[in-house]
């Protein structure tokens, strides 16, 4: 059972059309924040605004494709503007066929937000179209995250400002089904935002950031303990829209990728630093969610752990998707 997003009428699993209401089950709906900082009131349908082509910069955003996909991004206590965005697709019970990216845009480069946006949506429908072709995970998601590079490059910025070009970290992923009824996550990402597999009981973190304090200790410059006391420790050396090709800025930097046999059900989660920055290990996020894990969708989910995050300071832009496993 959940929740119609237009209306709130209670719907069951696999309902196309709300009884009440009659809004499409079956499409992702967006919640959004009423105006945007041009002070347009006018957005389309895929939250940019139609005045200025930005992102609405306080953005609130729901995305709900069932009970067991959703995705939440909140712009946190401290920040004005929200420069995350993900973007989501699968079936309404998770599983199969989910497709999850966050991106959380950097904040040292201009327009970070547009270029988060843009990447998100080029990587989710690069790796739909890969899959539809019954191109391999691993390289579906190369080619999602390479579109990803090329729409943050595409970005306009001012060559003369001394911020960085367009840039954003991003994360994926991806649920497919493996020979004998086993279920393979595919993750791939540049930067700091992660994937998890989370149960009540604990989970795993199946990425392993792109940053400073992570480089140093693997070229042995440093002891992992030495590394996490640098003010360095949490900068990341890897991202979109900034190569790491020496004379070529527009070759997308080598992303990391894993695919996982995982060994039993849960929730798959991908977030931004927003959220594992208050809780990084699997067992301190499994109890931030408590019995939500266990009892809730997915939407519900994503809301206590992004109000986890507020409560502890909420000092970063919080974005959030989970698929039910």
């Amino acid at each position: 059972m959940f929740n119609c997003p237009k209306c709130g009428t209670v719907c069951k699993a696999g309902d196309a059309f709300c009884e009440d209401c009659g809004a499409n089950l079956t499409e992702p709906t967006v919640v959004l924040a009423e105006e945007c900082r041009c002070g347009s009131t006018r957005f389309r349908a895929d939250g940019i605004c139609a005045r200025c082509g930005r992102m609405r910069p306080a953005l609130a955003g729901e995305f709900i494709v069932g009970p067991g996909l959703a995705a939440v991004t909140d712009v946190g206590v401290v920040h004005q503007h929200n420069d995350d965005a993900f973007a989501i697709a699968g079936p309404q019970n998770g599983g199969t066929g989910s497709v999850v990216v966050v991106c959380d845009g950097v904040s040292n480069s201009q327009t970070p937000d547009v270029a988060a946006q843009v990447a998100v949506s080029a990587a989710r429908d690069a790796i739909l179209t890969a899959l539809s072709k019954n191109v391999s995970a691993e390289e579906a998601v190369r080619l999602g995250i390479n579109r990803a590079h090329e729409a943050v490059c595409s970005v306009p910025y001012d060559h003369t400002h001394p911020l960085d070009p367009p840039a954003a970290t991003i994360a994926i992923a991806v649920v497919l089904e493996a020979p004998g009824g086993r279920r393979h996550v595919t993750s791939a990402w540049l930067g700091d935002s992660r994937v998890y597999w989370l149960r009540r009981s604990g989970g795993l973190l199946l990425t392993r950031d792109h940053s400073w304090r992570n480089m140093v200790v693997d070229q042995g410059e440093m002891t992992d303990q030495e590394a996490r006391k640098s003010k360095m420790a949490h900068a990341i050396v890897k991202c979109l829209g900034l190569s790491d090709h020496p004379g070529d800025p527009t070759t997308c930097p080598e992303p990391s990728i894993e695919t996982v046999d995982l060994p039993a059900n849960g929730w798959l989660m991908v977030c931004t630093d927003g959220l594992w920055n208050y809780a990084e290990a699997p067992t301190a996020l499994a109890e931030a969610a408590d019995e939500a894990l266990l009892n809730d969708d997915a939407l519900k989910v994503c809301r206590k752990l992004v109000e986890f995050a507020k409560g502890k300071g909420g000092h970063d832009n919080i974005t959030i998707g989970l698929a039910k496993l």
